[in-house]
């Protein structure tokens, strides 16, 4: 099992390493098996680094409220993959982990890229 301490220290470095773009992270629409009425994934962010396929998303889900009500929370999951996609270690939650999402959306989004081709940089 991985500690949170153990996870912070990853999740740090995987940070450091997107933003440098030594971990390049690929989108994609999530696997069926992620998602479902009372689950919504938008996109799934999956990197090989290490020998390692990792993943990360950010997953909204009912919170019931009762029989009759509901309302939406959300999460970010970072865990390892096999190949072919299939969970086989989710990391415990930290709050450095919804950073490093941040980091993949950005590094995905090529939002430097515009920039410098907007204003020449």
């Amino acid at each position: 099992m991985v500690s949170r301490r153990e996870t912070v220290e990853i999740v740090d470095k995987l940070i450091e390493l997107t933003q440098h773009n030594n971990v390049v992270w690929e989108s994609s629409k999530p696997p069926d098996n992620l998602t479902g009425t009372d689950v919504r994934i938008d996109l799934v962010y999956a990197a090989f680094h290490l020998n390692k396929h990792i993943r990360i998303y950010q997953k909204e889900y009912k919170l019931f409220m009762g029989k009759s009500r509901h309302t939406w929370d959300s999460e970010v999951v970072f865990e390892f993959i096999d190949p072919s996609g299939h969970s086989l270690l989710q990391f415990p939650e930290t709050n450095n982990v919804v950073n490093l999402f941040n980091a993949v959306q950005y590094q995905n989004s090529k939002v430097s890229d515009f920039y410098k081709d907007l204003v020449g940089k």
